[in-house]
């Protein structure tokens, strides 16, 4: 999955477990690689008809496990807000993307990061959306 590559981008397998405890110990520190999680904001936001709907594609692919870690982290939870607050993915594709974690809704509530998902999600919805999502 090219979310995954991109998430961990020029991480070794020993520096992967190196982040991943230094990101429980510390934090504010992420156990993903910070490049990879620039590149998936970018990609996400580019006006190209080919681009966000591969990376869509790739994101729902993620598990709902994946997908609740991924917004519990400092540099993760940028790039599941990069999605949501894209213009050029669909909605249809949003609601998909949340549908997998609406069960978490309130772990990420709860969370201070995860809250940054939640408030971005009911910013970037329609009125009649906002009405469903809440």
């Amino acid at each position: 999955n090219i979310v995954r590559r991109l998430l961990y981008l020029n991480v070794q397998h020993e520096k992967k477990e190196k982040l991943l405890l230094k990101s429980k110990i510390i934090p504010s520190s992420s156990k993903y690689s910070t490049l990879g999680c620039l590149l998936l904001q970018s990609l996400v936001k580019c006006n190209s008809d080919l681009l966000p709907s591969v990376l869509c594609e790739a994101y729902l692919a993620l598990s709902a496990e994946e997908i609740i870690s991924c917004c519990r982290d400092s540099g993760g939870s940028h790039v599941i807000q990069a999605l949501i607050e894209s213009k050029y993915v669909l909605s249809s594709t949003k609601w998909k993307f949340l549908s997998k974690i609406e069960d978490k809704f309130h772990v990420l509530c709860l969370d201070k990061f995860g809250n940054y998902i939640m408030e971005s999600t009911f910013f970037s919805l329609n009125t009649a959306d906002k009405k469903q999502f809440a």
